[in-house]
Order: C-alpha cells, then structure tokens, then sequence
C-alpha cells in the first residue's frame, strides 16, 4: 500500500503486490476495478481534483489518469518519459516526491534536490513545494538553501518566526515521502521530521503539529487537546485535509510498540464474514495457534490516525497506515502484519464526530 485518496463517496488506492503497482478503485455501491501503472518509474503518490480527476505520480514524472492510460502533466528534464511533448519541465536536479490537486484543479507537488547547507561542501537534501498556474510553475515554499543545521534548524521548522515566509523555510526532509495536502481555502500542508507545517495562500507558514513524545490514550478522542503541544512523529506520514480538518498518521515508533485494549480501537464488530476476519487480524494480529481467536486482548497501536481541527488535536484510530477525508468520514487502511505479497489491505471508514469538522 502507497496510497489513498477518497472523493465524492469514491475511493482510490496505490496497491504494490510485490511484483507490479495497481490502482484499485471503490465506487460509492462497492464496485471494484483495478488498472495497473507503470510510468518512468513505479508510481507510489496519488491525488484526486476537484473533478474527480486521478493524479499520480513517481520520482521523474506526475501524470493524469486517463482511461488506461497515463498522460504526463509535469516531467523532470532529461527523463525518459514517453508522450511528454506537452508536458511541463522542471529541472533535472529535482525529483518529485509528492503530489496533490488545489481547490481549482491545479496541480501542488513537492520536489526533492540537492540544496546548500551551512557548511563549505555540506549538501543537505532538501524540498521545494510548487503549483502549476495556467501552465507555469510557481514557487510556493521551500528554500534552495539554509544557513542553519541542528537543533537551530529544528527550532524553525517545529515552530517557523511569526515574520518568515513559507518560500523562505528551509525544508530538510520535509515532503518527500508523500507528505503533502491541500485544504479547500487553499493551504497547503506539508509534513517532515520536526512538524507538519500549513502553508497559508498569502505566503505565511505556521506549524499545525509539532515534534515530540506523549502519552497514548485509552481511547479514540481520549487524549484530545491543543494541537501544539500534542507531540508526534511526521516522518513519512500520509496527510489529508478538508473541511478545516488536517487528518495525518503518526509514525511515531515508541507509540507503535505500546499497547492498547482491543476493545477500545477495534474497526467493529459487524463487518461480513471475511471482510471481518481481516479487520480482527489487523487490529489484533494471530495468537499462538495462528488463530485471531487466540490472540491477546491487547495489542500494540501500531501508527495511528491523528485529526486536527481548530487548533485541537486527538488520536482517532489505530492500526492504520494512510488516511483520506471526504465530507465527513475519515477513511483509514490497514495491513496485516505478512510481509510483502503475503500482506493484505483493508479500507474503512468511519464518520467524523461533529465536534471535529
């Protein structure tokens, strides 16, 4: 699983079987199709417009998903892309890492390169965010270099000064696993090792969530408070954004291994047949006997889903692995605990309390 994107009641999913990368599409009345993609590289990051189109995206290229076919939209200099003749060029010392698509169907991606540390030499790898606009590329945050390093480069990417702008903001390792997402006003999110930032459309940036332990919570909303204190960890996490509300995964490895009552972040309890079986096996794993029956009434939280609202944040499931919002239900995957093909996914959905939209 790479990724997952849900639109209108319609659920889109990057799936790798060990061999090949699908597209797997839910209709809203459950019917499935699945569509291989292959472009350059192997696609891994996926966006949904406004209008339903479906994006996606690997190191060299974004392309839009027509049919089944892949059309190249943004294309890095010098790649072997085929059919990009009319696609935009970004310069050949970047790679996109991730993408999305703005309240007017543009699209937002974030592009990794190699920038200038502090240091005589040092090359920190850094990330820019950029829109295209009417066919030409607009910077939108990120800086192609940085003057600081350590805990003072820490300091401003978990809490950026009040006076500095977004395009100024050195992002060290900010964006580029995916982590990327825009809300319906038009801030783009971006996530990294010391925050998740929100870019405001005016050029502002501020923290929405910042670096740092805490305590887990003995249920969903349990821990509910002011989002910037509640601490997590934002390396690699899939975000989401609508309706003012910020959806991330914390990939927080202590919070991983801690454990928590079955009972308390179960998916349910009347799902069908084996669709049940599955979800019992994520949230709780296999006994002694290879058995969910057998398995302990307790289990480690693995990443958990983590929602953001008028500056209040609470963790709202466990178990998960990416996160989408559409309306008011939060969509969530998880996967068994196999490696490789032998792994299996699940999408669910579960409403968003009202308190929190």
């Amino acid at each position: 699983m790479s990724d997952l994107e849900a639109h209108d009641g319609t659920v889109h999913a990057l799936v790798y079987d060990g061999q090949k990368r699908e597209l797997v599409t839910i209709d809203p009345d459950g019917a499935v199709s699945r569509m291989q993609v292959q472009g350059a590289g192997t696609p891994r990051e996926l966006a949904v417009g406004p209008d339903g189109s479906v994006h996606v995206a690997d190191g060299e290229a974004v392309y839009r998903v027509e049919g089944s076919e892949l059309v190249p939209e943004i294309v890095v200099e010098g790649a072997d892309v085929a059919g990009s003749a009319d696609a935009t060029a970004i310069p050949e010392s970047m790679s996109i890492a991730a993408v999305a698509v703005d309240g007017d169907g543009q699209l937002v991606w974030t592009a990794t390169f190699v920038g200038s540390g502090p240091d005589e030499g040092s090359q920190p790898v850094m990330s820019q965010v950029f829109r295209l606009v009417d066919g030409q590329v607009e910077h939108v945050a990120g800086a192609d270099s940085t003057d600081l390093d350590g805990d003072e480069l820490d300091e401003v990417l978990a809490s950026p000064p009040a006076d500095m702008k977004a395009a100024d903001v050195p992002l060290d390792g900010y964006g580029t696993e995916g982590e990327l997402a825009i809300g319906e006003d038009g801030a783009v999110y971006v996530a990294g090792p010391s925050s998740v930032l929100r870019v405001e459309p005016g050029g502002g940036v501020e923290a929405v969530l910042s670096e740092g332990e805490r305590a887990v919570p003995d249920e969903p909303y349990g821990d509910a408070g002011d989002a910037s204190g509640f601490g997590g960890s934002w390396v690699g996490s899939d975000v989401a954004a609508e309706g003012g509300t910020v959806a991330v995964v914390d990939s927080a490895v202590a919070l991983e291994q801690e454990t928590v009552d079955v009972g308390a972040f179960s998916w349910g309890d009347e799902l069908e047949g084996s669709v049940q079986q599955l979800a019992d096996r994520i949230v709780r794993g296999l006994g002694a006997d290879e058995s969910v029956e057998s398995a302990d009434d307790t289990a480690p939280y693995g990443q958990v889903a983590v929602l953001v609202h008028d500056g209040q944040a609470a963790t709202a499931m466990a178990h998960v692995t990416s996160v989408a919002l559409d309306g008011d239900r939060l969509y969530v995957t998880g996967e068994t605990a196999e490696d490789g093909p032998a792994s299996e996914v699940l999408v669910v959905s579960t409403p968003v309390p009202e308190d929190w939209r």
